[in-house]
């Protein structure tokens, strides 16, 4: 089973609330991700990751309203909620989706998804070096990749930056070989080069037809 985590949270130090705030004054941030990566073939299940914190409980019960489940953990270690996540689903692998990407293309998240079962990849992106345009990110990695980060993270910057979890992964998994994600970049950037190039117009076209 390939699962989705999509790691959403009303306290943002940037942009408060951000994940539910409406688009055209009708669907919220949160709802165009969420319906963006149904749109997957590759994808499973679709869980969104939130905090304990009671200001958390908005996005459980919008997300619940759409069909979807909602996992809550720890507000401030990110790394353990995302783990927690992915083992009470039993996801062996798992794609990593930040909720204020409603642009993220799911021929984009499929093709990345299919290049990692096809591979013995342990970790691939498409964000690091970033080869998309910035909001079209995607990461898919094994279950086993996340528990060695969560064993073996110790610093806080470790524990409570998942963002960048290329480079937690890099530094402190030291099995791992990123450099077959570099790899893959240069290759993805040029299958799909004039598909980034019509994406606007793409994007248009999907977001219009949306209920």
């Amino acid at each position: 089973m390939i699962g989705c985590i999509i790691q959403a949270r009303m306290g943002s130090s940037r942009l408060p609330g951000k994940v539910m705030m409406e688009l055209n004054n009708s669907k919220s941030l949160l709802y165009y991700v969420i319906k963006q990566h149904q749109f997957c073939n590759e994808i499973d299940k679709i869980v969104v990751a939130t905090t304990d914190q009671k200001n958390d409980d908005i996005i459980e019960n919008y997300v619940n309203k759409l069909g979807i489940e909602c996992y809550r953990g720890d507000s401030i270690n990110v790394l353990d909620r995302f783990y927690q996540c992915a083992k009470k689903y039993s996801f062996p692998t798992i794609v990593r989706i930040t909720a204020d990407n409603p642009f993220n293309d799911p021929t984009i998240v499929d093709s990345v998804i299919k290049k990692f079962k096809s591979n013995n990849f342990d970790y691939i992106t498409n964000s690091k070096p970033r080869t998309f345009p910035q909001g079209i990110s995607v990461e898919v990695f094994s279950f086993k990749t996340l528990e060695i980060a969560w064993n073996n993270a110790k610093l806080p910057s470790e524990k409570n930056m998942l963002h960048h979890t290329c480079i937690i992964i890099q530094k402190i998994s030291k099995s791992i070989i990123i450099l077959r994600v570099i790899i893959y970049h240069i290759y993805v950037g040029r299958l799909i080069e004039k598909m980034i190039m019509n994406y606007q117009k793409i994007l248009h076209q999907r977001f219009k037809n949306f209920p």
